[in-house]
């Protein structure tokens, strides 16, 4: 049977384990998130290259006629 020491040892050594297990997946999911901007930087970039427009999104033309005007104007 354990005694209050040792018991308490292994519920010490089991946090230990969690946390490290924490910091870990916080690492990973972090590691992960930087990768996703960095995709998608790297995709609007090669789209704007090519002069791909957003497929899922497109204005009438009439709208981008009116945007290229704003935009000249402000320039």
């Amino acid at each position: 049977k354990l005694d209050c020491e040792q018991k308490a040892k292994i519920v010490e050594l089991e946090n230990a384990a969690k946390l490290e297990q924490l910091k870990l997946t916080s690492r990973k999911s972090s590691e992960l998130a930087q990768h996703q901007a960095k995709l998608k930087a790297f995709v609007k970039t090669e789209n704007e290259e090519f002069g791909f427009q957003d497929l899922d999104f497109q204005l009438p033309s009439d709208k981008e006629e009116d945007i290229k005007k704003i935009r000249t104007s402000a320039n």
